[in-house]
C-alpha cells in the first residue's frame, strides 16, 4: 500500500507528500511534518525554542537539516551581508557547523568563521562590530549530550525574536530558498582578532587596581568549558592566585557533567578550607552560568547568590536600575535602598530596553553587567564580583549570613503542552479574590511576603513552580495546595 498513513490523536497534523513516519513517533500537534521522521524520538511542530535549534546529533539534526537551516537563515537576510558563525570543540559541533557554511555561502551570504569560540565572545563581538548583521553558533547540549544545539543572534547580540523564527521556518518548510548567481556566492573569512577585543574591553571596564590591592586567591573549576582558552589569561592580569581545575578541553568528560557537578562541588570546598581562600567559582562550560563556594566552603544557593550581588550592588551607593524575572525572590528588598528593582520578562528584550538597567540577573547563576555587554558572561560577572568584593570588609560568607532567612523553592509539575493554556485559565479564576498579576506565567499572592508564581515551561511538558514564604512550613502549605490543584485540573 503506497502513499497512505494511519494516524491515531494527531490533531491538526499535516504530511507532505511520500513521509514515512514510525507509529513509536510522537510528534507535536498542529505540526507540519515535511522530512521522513524514522530515527527521531519526538517531531516539533515549531523548529526553534527560543533562538536555539535543538535535536540528537547526526538522527534530528543532520548535515542536510544543517543546510536547510543555513539556506533558510540566509534567505532571509540582505544578499552580500557579512554573519559570525561560531562552534565549541565538539566534533559534533564542527561537522554541523561545517554543513551549515555551504548552505549560507548558496545564498549569497558572507562568513566570519570565528572556529573555536565561547558563545558569549561572539555576541560581544557582534555588538560591537556594525558590519555583523547575525550571529550563528554550534555547542553540544549541555543536559542531554547527545544533541546539538545551534543558536541565532541579532546584530545586537540576542538571540532572535519569534517573528524572525517563523520567517526561517516558513522558508524552511516551503524549501523556498534564495540561490544567487554564481559571482554572488558567498566567501569565507577568517577573524583572529575576536578574543583580543573581548580580553580588552573586559579589562577596561574593571577596577583592576581594586582587584589586585586585595590579592584574592581563589579555586576555579572551569568544567572543561571553552573558558579554559580565556580566563587563566585574563586571571593573570588581574593578579589573582588560584587553583585552577579542568582547564583543559576533554569532549568525553563534556556528557558526564551532570553527574559529576556534586563532586566538583565537593573538591572546591575541600580546596577552599584547606587551603583557606577567600572564593571558589564553578564555571559552567555554556560561559554564561557560574556557582559560588563561600570562603567557609559552603556552596550558595543560586538566589542568595542573587542577592549577594544585590547587596554589593547597593552598598556602592550610587543609585542603580536593576532587571529580574518576576519569580525572583523580593523578601529582603527593603535592603536595597539604592536599587530601583523591576521585575518582568527578561527574555527577548531588545537592546535599547536592556539599556535601562544596570544589572541584570536570573536565579540560575546567569549575570549581566550593562557596562559590559548585554550578554550572560560567567567570566565577567565573575570578576566584577571579585571587584565589588575588594571594596568590602566583609568576606562573601559574612554577607550571605546577614539576610533575614526566609522560604524559597523551585521545581516542576508534569503538565502536557495542549493542557498548559487550561491550566494558566483555571489558576487565573481560582485567584480572582486575590492579588495576582499574569504578565509572565501567574504570579499569586498569599499575603504581602508570601506568594507562588507559576510559569509553562518551554522545553518541555511541566509548568514551573516557584515558591518564596516566610518560613519553611508555609512555603510547603503552599506547595502542597497549588500541587493537589494542578493535578485536579489535569485529570478533569
Amino acid at each position: 500500500m503506497e502513499n497512505v498513513i494511519i494516524a491515531e490523536k494527531d490533531d491538526l497534523l499535516t504530511f507532505e507528500n511520500n513521509i514515512i513516519r514510525w507509529p513509536s513517533n510522537v510528534l507535536d500537534d498542529v505540526s507540519v511534518v515535511s522530512n521522513d521522521f524514522v530515527f527521531g524520538n519526538k517531531y516539533k511542530n515549531s523548529i526553534f525554542e527560543n533562538g536555539t535549534v535543538i535535536g540528537r546529533t547526526n538522527v534530528e539534526l543532520t548535515c542536510e537539516m544543517a543546510t536547510k537551516l543555513a539556506e533558510s537563515f540566509g534567505s532571509v537576510l540582505p544578499v552580500g551581508s557579512t554573519v559570525y558563525v561560531s562552534r565549541d570543540y565538539h566534533k559534533s559541533s564542527r561537522m554541523l557547523k561545517r554543513a551549515f557554511l555551504g548552505g549560507l555561502l548558496s545564498t549569497g551570504i558572507n562568513v566570519f568563521d570565528l572556529k573555536l569560540t565561547s558563545p558569549t565572545v561572539m555576541c560581544f563581538c557582534l555588538a560591537n562590530n556594525d558590519h555583523i548583521v547575525a550571529g550563528v553558533h554550534f555547542e553540544q547540549s549541555f543536559e542531554c549530550h547527545s544533541s546539538t544545539q545551534i543558536t541565532f543572534f541579532t546584530d545586537e547580540g540576542l538571540n532572535i525574536d519569534i517573528s524572525k523564527e517563523k520567517a526561517i521556518e516558513r522558508i524552511f518548510s516551503r524549501e523556498n530558498f534564495l540561490r544567487v548567481n554564481y559571482i554572488d556566492i558567498g566567501e569565507i573569512y577568517e577573524n583572529g582578532y575576536h578574543v583580543n577585543s573581548y580580553v580588552k574591553n573586559f579589562l577596561e571596564s574593571l577596577d583592576v587596581l581594586d582587584i589586585k590591592h586585595k590579592k584574592f586567591r581563589l579555586a576555579i573549576d572551569l568544567q572543561y568549558g571553552t573558558a579554559a582558552s580565556i580566563f587563566p589569561a585574563i586571571l593573570n592580569e588581574l593578579d589573582v592566585d588560584s587553583v585552577i581545575l579542568n582547564a583543559y578541553f576533554n569532549d568525553k568528560k563534556l556528557p558526564k557533567l551532570t553527574n559529576q557537578l556534586i563532586k566538583s562541588k565537593r573538591e572546591l570546598s575541600e580546596i577552599i578550607i584547606g587551603m583557606k581562600l577567600d572564593l571558589g567559582l564553578l564555571i559552567y562550560p555554556d560561559f554564561k552560568t557560574f556557582d559560588i563556594i563561600c570562603n567557609n566552603g559552603i556552596i550558595l544557593e543560586r538566589y542568595i547568590a542573587l542577592l549577594v550581588f544585590l547587596e554589593l550592588l547597593n552598598r556602592d551607593g550610587h543609585k542603580k536600575r536593576v532587571l529580574l524575572p518576576v519569580w525572583a525572590p523580593d523578601f529582603i528588598d527593603h535592603r536595597f535602598q539604592n536599587l530601583r528593582i523591576d521585575r518582568s520578562k527578561i527574555n527577548n528584550l531588545k537592546g535599547a530596553e536592556l539599556r535601562q538597567y544596570d544589572f541584570i540577573a536570573t536565579t540560575t547563576g546567569n549575570y549581566v553587567f550593562s557596562e559590559f555587554s548585554f550578554h550572560f558572561d560567567s567570566l565577567f560577572a565573575s570578576m566584577k564580583l571579585i571587584e565589588m568584593l575588594s571594596r568590602e570588609s566583609r568576606s562573601i560568607s559574612e554577607i550571605a549570613m546577614s539576610f533575614e532567612p526566609f522560604y524559597y523553592f523551585e521545581t516542576k509539575i508534569a503538565c502536557e503542552n495542549r493542557l498548559k493554556g487550561k491550566m494558566m485559565r483555571k489558576l487565573l479564576e481560582d485567584s480572582l479574590d486575590k492579588k495576582n498579576t499574569n504578565g509572565d506565567g501567574i504570579k499569586i499572592w498569599m499575603n504581602e511576603k508570601d506568594w507562588i508564581v507559576i510559569i509553562p515551561d518551554q522545553n518541555s511538558d511541566a509548568l514551573r513552580l516557584y515558591i518564596q514564604a516566610s518560613t519553611a512550613k508555609e512555603g510547603q502549605k503552599i506547595l502542597k495546595e497549588y500541587t493537589k490543584k494542578i493535578r485536579h485540573w489535569t485529570d478533569e
